[in-house]
């Protein structure tokens, strides 16, 4: 028999927090999967309840529906996702990313990297999809001091009319090697985070700044742009106490297990034959254990919300239905 996906209150509302949880629970207690699957786009609100329902913030009333993650994710992509909430029985909550980088992979065929965990520059800060962070004064006086070649643009044709435009006119750009250790920071916010780099860099080495106007792009070390990542909101299995939790800690962070990330991209890479690991942290609690982690230790911490509101994000999520069962809704 077919799969089926189970969507919450398609089309209407639902009343996130404690209900939202206690009606999951009971459609899954009740239907005793031995097969997760589900596909939906959420409120923040209500995902991170899903994801952590001890995380504390108040309801709201969030509209939901079936979404189409073709939207955002190559069909290999979401084949992965399915197949390892299946097998393992987890809720796996992805903070959906930009079309643009779906342009990205399929203009350049999987030439690409997803964005690694010691660059904390936001996505949005870069050009059409790709990495970047905006030229300020305090920043291009340190970019200048690292060793300068050239960058041949026509690796990133083929993607965006616009790119190839400039392209065009600038066949080659200024390409600088990252200021490894360098303190830089937008807006208060800092671009790159070396403690995540790895004993004397090692995950930056090769990696370079290109001038491309206003702003630098990310390249990576075989001249790969660097793309959004697939951000991981929550991992988690039901009955655990936490998002994560019932996974090992592979790099002494709650948030993550690089061994999963492993096993995620290479599934990426056999479903889709494209060398690009789109999982380069949140393999274990994701966002919703950070959040978690960062409260318990009073620290600035990730939260779904903005002001006195909630992120406007989408939000895409597998969870467990059985096999061939018919949901009551």
């Amino acid at each position: 028999m077919k799969d089926i996906a189970l969507g919450l209150s398609v089309g209407g509302s639902l009343k996130a927090g404690a209900k939202a949880v206690g009606v999951l629970k009971q459609l899954i207690l009740k239907h005793k999967p031995d097969h997760w699957l589900m596909e939906g786009k959420l409120g923040a609100a209500l995902a991170s309840r899903l994801a952590r329902s001890q995380y504390g913030y108040a309801s709201e009333n969030v509209m939901t529906r079936v979404a189409n993650p073709g939207k955002i994710l190559r069909e290999g992509e979401d084949a992965v996702f399915r197949s390892r909430s299946a097998r393992n029985r987890e809720m796996i909550v992805l903070r959906g990313p930009s079309e643009q980088r779906l342009r990205w992979l399929k203009g350049l065929k999987g030439w690409a990297d997803g964005k690694p965990e010691w660059i904390k520059a936001k996505s949005k800060m870069g050009w059409l999809g790709i990495v970047g962070i905006p030229k300020t004064p305090e920043i291009e006086a340190v970019v200048a001091k690292g060793a300068r070649s050239n960058y041949p643009m026509g690796n990133l044709k083929g993607a965006f009319p616009e790119m190839d435009d400039f392209i065009a006119q600038n066949p080659t750009r200024p390409a600088y090697e990252v200021p490894y250790g360098e303190k830089m920071t937008v807006n208060g916010s800092k671009v790159f985070d070396w403690d995540a780099a790895g004993s004397k860099y090692a995950l930056a080495k090769g990696a370079k700044l290109v001038d491309v106007g206003d702003r630098y792009i990310v390249v990576g070390a075989l001249g790969r742009p660097i793309l959004q990542d697939l951000d991981l909101g929550s991992i988690y299995k039901f009955g655990t106490s936490s998002p994560g939790s019932h996974l090992p800690s592979g790099r002494g962070n709650p948030e993550d297990h690089f061994l999963a990330e492993e096993v995620m991209n290479y599934e990426f890479f056999k479903a889709t034959g494209e060398v690009y690991n789109p999982i380069k942290h949140g393999g274990a609690g994701g966002s919703a254990r950070h959040a978690v982690e960062g409260r318990k230790a009073g620290k600035p911490h990730w939260t779904p919300r903005q002001g006195t509101g909630f992120i406007d994000e989408e939000l895409y999520v597998y969870l467990p239905v059985r096999r061939g069962a018919e949901l009551e809704q």
